[in-house]
């Protein structure tokens, strides 16, 4: 799969969950206006920053603004901590003048007539692994802006699991190599999956090459290690 081809996947992923219903819910209790939320905390070959989980923006500049690397490369991302993940494009412009990124971000934005944005990171120690950007006229109180906190993140979690789910099953890798590579995942050495499987070693070494061909990897070792990352044995 092509570089244009995993953007566009992400990206449709994201468009379908634009109206889930725990994102309605959550609109009809901290009203806003439009919103993206990007990025899965897993990196590797196919997955990443340019990943759209969910999103209502105009097709158009979702796809401008992953081509540009900025959806989870929002320049507000900077300045979001564990400790603060949330950062408002009004208190950032009143603190220093617009960097090139945010100016080239805001010309993006300006023909969809979008109002302030505001941003939050989520994070796995130190690292930002994803966030979300709610647009809205109007200020958020500091309870909404904790409350969409909370929310996004639990929406985020689960929207990273069903896309795994889809990329696994875009992958097509079969079953006799997701269970070679699942017991090479726990430790076993290549005569004990031979033992376990029946599976000649010649057979086991073409699953593991077939696999890593599959997932766009050098080796098997490779392949273990993105499929316990993706949750590939779920």
């Amino acid at each position: 799969m092509g570089q244009a081809e995993r953007v566009t996947q992400a990206i449709d992923f994201g468009r379908a969950n634009a109206k889930s219903p725990k994102i309605e819910t959550l609109r009809s209790i901290v009203p806003f206006d439009k919103f993206i939320l990007s990025g899965i905390p897993y990196f590797g070959p196919e997955i990443g920053s340019k990943v759209v989980l969910a999103t209502d923006l105009a097709e158009a500049l979702i796809y401008r603004l992953a081509s540009e690397h900025l959806v989870l490369g929002d320049p507000l991302a900077k300045h979001s901590t564990r400790q603060a993940p949330w950062v408002s494009a009004l208190d950032r412009g009143q603190e220093e003048p617009a960097s090139l990124a945010s100016a080239r971000l805001e010309s993006l934005e300006q023909p969809f007539g979008l109002p302030r944005r505001n941003f939050v990171g989520f994070f796995q120690g130190e690292g930002l692994y994803g966030g979300a950007t709610v647009y809205r006229a109007k200020p958020f109180e500091t309870q909404e802006a904790f409350i969409l906190t909370m929310a996004f993140r639990v929406i985020h979690t689960e929207l990273s699991q069903r896309f795994l789910q889809t990329m696994n099953q875009f992958l097509g890798l079969t079953e006799p190599e997701l269970t070679c590579l699942k017991l090479f995942s726990i430790g076993k050495n290549l005569a004990e999956v031979e033992s376990s499987t029946g599976y000649t070693r010649r057979a086991i070494y073409a699953h593991g090459q077939s696999a890593a061909r599959k997932m766009g990897l050098r080796d098997q070792t490779h392949c273990v290690a993105q499929a316990l990352r993706r949750e590939m044995f779920s």
